[in-house]
């Protein structure tokens, strides 16, 4: 058998500050869970050889604008244009060395396949060399668009492109 307890003894509790801990635990588990969702779509977009974002860069910032149906832009970009020329144009926009492409072949001479490798050097408060590799591809031109493609998507998620 239970013992009674004395009602003026039990002192209530707020328990709303430990709510709204676990609230904001919450959102910025969301916030988390979204920001690697975006990851993971421009990811399998770039895997699939097609340029998940084309989108122009802004010559006083040096970053990435939003994109505004194709239409071109005052630094000289378009959304149409291919990604290696787009990263040529973000390179000299923000006085970065020029992008280098090395290619590698593979395969026998009537199967040749191709793997691009593109190098930047972003030359921010520190220097950081960027090196993306291409998917092995039927021409050397599709492999280099593939490297420049994940050096955009590099440049755009780690904040020296919006």
């Amino acid at each position: 058998m239970a013992t009674p307890v004395n009602q003026d003894s039990i002192t209530p509790v707020n328990t709303w500050e430990e709510d709204e801990l676990d609230l904001e635990e919450e959102e910025q588990q969301g916030i988390e869970a979204a920001a690697m969702d975006k990851v993971m779509e421009e990811a399998a977009a770039l895997s699939l050889g097609v340029s998940a974002s084309k989108e122009p860069v802004h010559v006083a910032t040096g970053r990435v604008g939003q994109s505004n149906g194709g239409a071109k832009h005052a630094n000289g970009t378009t959304d149409n244009e291919p990604a290696r020329l787009r990263l040529h144009k973000i390179c000299s926009a923000t006085h970065w060395k020029e992008p280098s492409y090395d290619f590698e072949e593979q395969g026998p001479s009537h199967l040749k396949l191709f793997t691009c490798k593109v190098t930047i050097h972003v030359d921010t408060v520190t220097t950081t060399i960027v090196e993306c590799i291409s998917e092995p591809k039927r021409s050397k031109k599709a492999a280099q668009e593939h490297a420049a493609q994940g050096a955009l998507w590099y440049l755009k998620i780690f904040g020296h492109a919006n």
